[in-house]
């Protein structure tokens, strides 16, 4: 339902509004431990992999490589991200990651009879590149670069939904200082 009113949402807007708010599944939040701590995780110097979603620079940190899966189901949509590290003294933390935002597919139907005529798929995809280092023993380095792709279209007879194709990149970078205990 809630899938359908963001569907509707969607297609209500006007097409550059769509476009500017495409991106809103990036600001949900990921990873068990990150969530349970109520996001408050960009200065953790033990995230894994997930630092590549929070802090590019905690990867600089990460003591051996690193795969990992990461899954969430909510009622919009079930999520996917795959990731993997590998850290190096020398050269410093390289990472790669692959997300899946599904939000399922839902049949199309011509509004007059009800007779289906399609089925309309949704959805987002991200690729990202990772590298962090250590600048000195207190300090780290990350960037993150992302390439973002939107997917809304109907297979089928499906008239006047329109095809919405998207994509964009971005650049996160980050930093780090590990403060003495002593």
């Amino acid at each position: 339902m809630l899938a359908c009113l963001s569907f509707m949402a969607t297609l209500a807007m006007p097409r550059s509004a769509a476009a500017q708010n495409g991106g809103l599944f990036l600001l949900v939040p990921f990873g068990a431990r990150a969530v349970g701590q109520g996001d408050a995780v960009v200065a953790d110097t033990t995230l894994g992999t997930e630092a590549m979603w929070w802090n590019a620079a905690a990867l600089a940190w990460l003591p051996k490589r690193e795969i990992a899966i990461h899954h969430s189901q909510t009622v919009i949509a079930n999520s996917d991200m795959l990731t993997f590290a590998v850290p190096s003294r020398v050269l410093g933390t390289l990472a790669a990651s692959a997300y899946l935002v599904n939000y399922g597919d839902q049949q199309a139907t011509d509004s007059q009879t009800g007779t289906p005529i399609g089925t309309i798929t949704n959805r987002n995809y991200q690729l990202a590149l990772s590298y962090a280092t250590p600048v000195g023993s207190r300090i780290a380095a990350g960037l993150t670069y992302k390439f973002v792709m939107l997917r809304f279209q109907c297979s089928g007879i499906c008239g006047a939904i329109p095809v919405i194709s998207g994509s964009t990149s971005a650049l996160d970078l980050g930093a780090q200082y590990v403060v003495p205990t002593t």
